[in-house]
């Protein structure tokens, strides 16, 4: 169900005449699922069952985009165009990827309010102020553009009116908008992503909470008792 649902939002967006896009339908609808739907399924077996397999269906599309991708970029930008990623480009590249950094910051920044009251762990009655602010620069920081991107800019380097429409001012567009996202993958991989865990070591996140270490006393003391209880009552026998 889960499987044809997907398929069904992504043609019923494209080629419905939705005029909408089929990947952000579909994610949108990943999104609903996590936070709804689950709910719709009784058994925590089905639970198990669903989460497993659609593990290997992210996976292989994962692994075929990013295939894919990578295969277009190097064939397209790189063999048949050599001149296509002039060196200016780079410095674009950069730009834009301090600019998208900047942008997740502002929205993060304005979502805050929403964050300080109503998210997990995130409360004034359990989280300092300093300590709120170390959970907003992570999550600016760790915003990783993958698969579904690469997805939207592989839309765009097949898109043919688009092409036409912008072809007087640039002709290689298209597939100048999928390697400058690509760029972007490769960047946010290796700088943010191999960072993100001594950022959160330094911001001493890692770290537990008093509460989280008095839960765990308590649920420790919890175990012991049972198990004592468990053992004298099976020595009575």
């Amino acid at each position: 169900v889960t499987v044809c649902t997907a398929y069904l939002c992504y043609f019923l967006s494209e080629a419905a005449g939705c005029k909408v896009s089929g990947v952000l339908s579909v994610l949108t609808l990943g999104i609903l699922m996590a936070g709804f739907g689950i709910t719709a399924i009784n058994t925590e077996h089905a639970q198990h069952m669903l989460h497993a397999v659609w593990t290997i269906i992210v996976w292989v599309c994962d692994t075929v985009v990013f295939i894919l991708a990578g295969a277009i970029i190097v064939q397209d930008g790189f063999l048949e165009n050599r001149g296509l990623f002039k060196s200016s480009d780079w410095g674009y590249l950069f730009a834009l990827y301090i600019s998208l950094i900047l942008i997740r910051l502002f929205v993060v920044l304005l979502c805050s309010p929403f964050f300080r009251y109503s998210s997990y762990g995130m409360q004034e009655r359990v989280c300092s102020m300093e300590k709120f602010v170390k959970y907003l620069v992570i999550l600016s920081w760790g915003g990783l553009r993958g698969a579904v991107g690469l997805v939207l800019a592989l839309i765009v380097s097949v898109n043919t009116h688009l092409a036409h429409v912008v072809g007087e001012r640039d002709p290689h567009y298209c597939p100048r908008v999928l390697l400058h996202t690509g760029g972007i993958v490769v960047l946010t991989t290796l700088i943010n992503a191999a960072s993100l865990e001594k950022l959160i070591m330094w911001f001493g996140l890692a770290e537990p909470t008093d509460t989280e270490e008095q839960l765990k006393n308590s649920a420790k003391r919890f175990l012991i008792r049972k198990h004592s209880a468990i053992m004298v009552e099976f020595q009575n026998r």
